[in-house]
């Protein structure tokens, strides 16, 4: 049984947690995001329901709830996996916005740093693009460790990060955020992040073994983004739909030898 604090309902007023809340309120605010959220959440699923199919187990834990405030999100998804999906957020408005279409989701009010739950708490955790948000290095370390921390021994961690040996992630991360921002290329900041081997060899230090690794999205994202917000200014099902089927077919780039390059995100499953 998990034991976590009882934090759903504090209100913590440091500047990350407004500074997502304020992420979150733009994208909410921004209709037109809704075809590029729809295809990231059924990126995620598909990823969840390949390395997980023949899982299921008691607790499982996202990392932020971001996907769930801004879409539909992926508690759906990990119930199919589990009896009970646990979330936190630094942000309360984004607790409240991803409850609000969660109702059976424990939401809790926490830094992924500092996790309130007791070690070996959960069976799996899925962590999609939290850990890619950090200023330095040792937050990095620190909210990994967390992870390991929690998980029970036999228990699986999926995460995924923004992929560094991407050409247009490293030139991103060469750039001032200010200047990428206005621009309107970078919604919200973007940290510190890793390769494939990077965060295979983070994982492996730590003490997790890691039977499968892949690059995802490799759809061209600036285009399919600014395809999305056409799209979403026609509210037409049938064109999200079929746009939807058009950008899952660059997801074959996984299976090519330039895939470390064309992928936005590594992705891992790791076993404690």
């Amino acid at each position: 049984m998990v034991s976590a604090k009882r934090w759903a309902n504090s209100n913590l007023t440091s500047e990350p947690a407004r500074y997502w809340s304020d992420a979150t309120a733009s994208f909410l605010r921004a209709r037109r995001n809704a075809l590029w959220r729809a295809y990231c959440d059924e990126l995620h699923a598909d990823l969840l329901r390949e390395w997980l199919y023949s899982t299921h187990v008691e607790h499982a834990l996202k990392t932020d709830l971001f996907d769930e405030a801004s879409g539909a999100g992926l508690v759906a998804t990990l119930k199919e996996f589990a009896d009970c999906v646990h979330g936190l957020d630094l942000s309360p408005e984004v607790i409240h916005n991803a409850q609000s279409s969660n109702i059976t989701l424990r939401a809790c009010n926490a830094d992924v740093r500092t996790m309130p739950y007791a070690s070996q708490s959960f069976d799996l955790i899925f962590s999609d693009s939290t850990l890619d948000h950090f200023m330095h290095w040792h937050d990095l370390d620190v909210a990994l460790y967390e992870l390991y921390r929690l998980l029970k021994p036999g228990g699986k961690l999926v995460i995924t990060l923004d992929n560094l040996a991407n050409p247009l992630i490293a030139l991103r991360q060469r750039l001032p955020f200010v200047w990428l921002h206005r621009l309107g290329i970078v919604p919200y900041y973007t940290g510190r992040t890793l390769t494939a081997t990077g965060l295979h060899a983070y994982l492996t230090h730590l003490g997790f073994t890691v039977p499968c690794h892949k690059i995802i999205m490799h759809v061209p994202r600036i285009a399919a983004i600014a395809v999305c917000r056409l799209a979403g200014l026609a509210r037409n099902q049938t064109v999200n739909d079929t746009f939807l089927k058009l950008f899952k077919q660059f997801d074959r780039g996984a299976k090519l030898p330039t895939a470390e390059w064309t992928g936005y995100f590594v992705a891992a499953l790791a076993v404690k």
